[in-house]
């Protein structure tokens, strides 16, 4: 090469490369005197009790946080369904609230005209030939 100043390396290629394919080998070896033992037994296992407890834990947490919002969506999947039907019922019940109203109102009014006649013809004075008369007093002697 041109340019190059670099000394060329002490080991040859063909010993590096010799050095690699001792390291794979070396590695398969290793890999497989490990695969006799799988899987671990669970006495040899990477947990010990207390990750075991701390597992054990978590999961039982992430099933009760699971449970409680498994049912907290099943709770508004049911009131959206409920909403639905009341929301498809609303004009129907506004139609009725309206003439139970209408028809309420109405008697009120009747009643409370019916009331002011009665209460205007009893203070007009129209009925006072027919109303008694009053005792005369008596004057005492003494």
């Amino acid at each position: 090469m041109v340019g190059d100043t670099s000394l060329p390396s002490a080991t040859p290629d063909y010993m590096r490369i010799s050095d690699m394919v001792g390291d794979v080998a070396s590695s398969l070896l290793w890999l497989e005197s490990q695969s006799r033992q799988w899987p671990p037994p669970i006495t040899s296992g990477t947990l010990g009790p207390m990750d075991r407890g701390m597992a054990t834990m978590l999961a039982l947490l992430g099933m009760i946080v699971g449970f409680f919002t498994g049912r907290a969506y099943q709770a508004a999947q049911r009131a959206r369904a409920d909403w639905k039907r009341t929301r498809a019922t609303i004009p129907l019940l506004r139609r009725t609230f309206l003439n139970l109203f209408g028809s309420a109102a109405g008697w009120i009014l009747i009643v409370g005209v019916v009331a002011a006649a009665l209460i205007g013809w009893t203070v007009s004075g129209a009925t006072a030939h027919h109303a008694p008369k009053p005792a005369a007093t008596v004057q005492s002697t003494r």
